[in-house]
C-alpha cells in the first residue's frame, strides 16, 4: 500500500512536518519509510507484518495448524510468516532466540509480539486455540481473534 500526497510547501518546511503525520498516522503495524523529493512529495510503504510460528508437529495440534495456515493465506504479501517445529534443531535454536525453555504446543508472534490488544482485550496466542486440543493446553484465544489481529496489523478491511 502506498499513500503518495503532494502539500505546498518547499522540501524543508514540508520535512517536520511528515516526520509528525507519519508517526500520529500510521496504522499499527506499518513503518513509515519516508522518500523526500525536490518536489515536495512524500512517500509511505507499509512493511510486510512479521508472523512466526513455534508449533508441535503432533497429531492433535494438526487441525490447529490447518485452521491457522488457512487464516494466514487470507493475507498474501501482506505479512511473511515462519514456521518453526518444536522438535527440530531450527526450533530448539529458535526457541533459545525467544527465551522459550518450557513445553508449549503452540506460539504465533505477529511482527514480534505473542499478546495483541484485539477489540480493547489483550489476546496471548499461547497453547491450541480454545476448543481444541487437550483442555491442559487450550489457550484463551480462536481462530476470530487472530483474524481480527492480523487485520489490525496489516490494516485490511
Amino acid at each position: 500500500m502506498l499513500i503518495l500526497s503532494s502539500i505546498p510547501f518547499t522540501p524543508l518546511e514540508i520535512m517536520p512536518r511528515c516526520a509528525s503525520a507519519c508517526a500520529a498516522s500510521a496504522p499499527l503495524g506499518f513503518e513509515c519509510q519516508r522518500l523526500e523529493f525536490l518536489t515536495g512529495l512524500t512517500l509511505f510503504a507499509a512493511k510486510e507484518v512479521k508472523v512466526e510460528v513455534l508449533y508441535m508437529n503432533h497429531g492433535p495440534l494438526l487441525p490447529s495448524i490447518e485452521q491457522i495456515k488457512k487464516v494466514f493465506s487470507q493475507y498474501g504479501s501482506k505479512i511473511t510468516v515462519s514456521w518453526y517445529d518444536f522438535e527440530t534443531k531450527e526450533g530448539e535454536q529458535f526457541m533459545a532466540k525467544k527465551g522459550i525453555n518450557q513445553h508449549i504446543p503452540l506460539i504465533i508472534w505477529l511482527d514480534g509480539k505473542f499478546a495483541v490488544p484485539v477489540n480493547g482485550k489483550e489476546i496471548k496466542f499461547v497453547g491450541f486455540p480454545t476448543g481444541s486440543g487437550p483442555a491442559f493446553f487450550q489457550g484463551k484465544w480462536t481462530m476470530e481473534d487472530l483474524r481480527q489481529a492480523l487485520n489490525q496489523i496489516t490494516n485490511k478491511k
